[in-house]
């Protein structure tokens, strides 16, 4: 966030005036700190010992409008040990999500479980449905990676806590994410 000073001279006209950092100490609040158009900032100005020795404030506090947006998430669907026929699907699998904060460094979004685990992201609950793709959804490869595939509930097998393998092969899982609400949700993007 940056803050502009001005300063008004006797005509009344308004100018832009750079006021070093070390001569005011700001706070700012967010009504809230999660997501919604109506997020009003308010800005608190106090001037340190240096500020006050060179500068008088007249308004010491503004409101302004504020937005926060959903942040986009990625999610990650890895195999944890290899599977036989017969074996739980969840059990075999991790599933992790991340999100780039402010300092565009990753973070965790929770910490990496096992499908079919209850998911806790800023104490509101992930709903998240997990499928096996159907091979003839798959529009898309490169290199043995799903690049696009197909979406589709009617061929596609939702898993379960209780989901096996039932034969030997390829199985491809993916994950639909709804949204929360801080983060935007996922559909068809995660793929293992």
């Amino acid at each position: 966030m940056e803050i502009e000073f001005y300063v008004k001279n006797n005509s009344d006209v308004e100018r832009t005036i750079l006021v070093p950092s070390d001569c005011y100490e700001p706070t700012i609040n967010y009504a809230s700190p999660n997501c919604s158009n109506d997020n009003p900032i308010t800005v608190k100005v106090e001037l340190t010992a240096k500020g006050k020795e060179n500068y008088t404030l007249v308004n010491k506090t503004v409101t302004v409008p504020g937005k926060i947006t959903q942040t986009a998430p990625s999610y990650k669907i890895s195999q944890t040990k290899g599977a036989h026929v017969g074996d739980s699907v969840f059990q075999r699998l991790t599933f992790a999500g991340f999100w780039y904060g402010r300092d565009t460094e990753r973070q965790p979004l929770f910490t990496p479980v096992t499908p079919g685990t209850t998911i806790m992201v800023e104490d509101e609950p992930l709903s998240v449905t997990f499928y096996r793709l159907h091979p003839e959804n798959i529009n898309g490869e490169w290199q043995g990676q799903i690049t696009d595939f197909i979406h589709d509930p009617s061929m596609n097998e939702e898993l379960t806590t209780d989901s096996t393998f039932t034969a030997v092969g390829k199985y491809y899982v993916y994950a639909v994410v709804q949204p929360t609400r801080n983060f935007e949700g996922v559909e068809k993007r995660v793929a293992s």
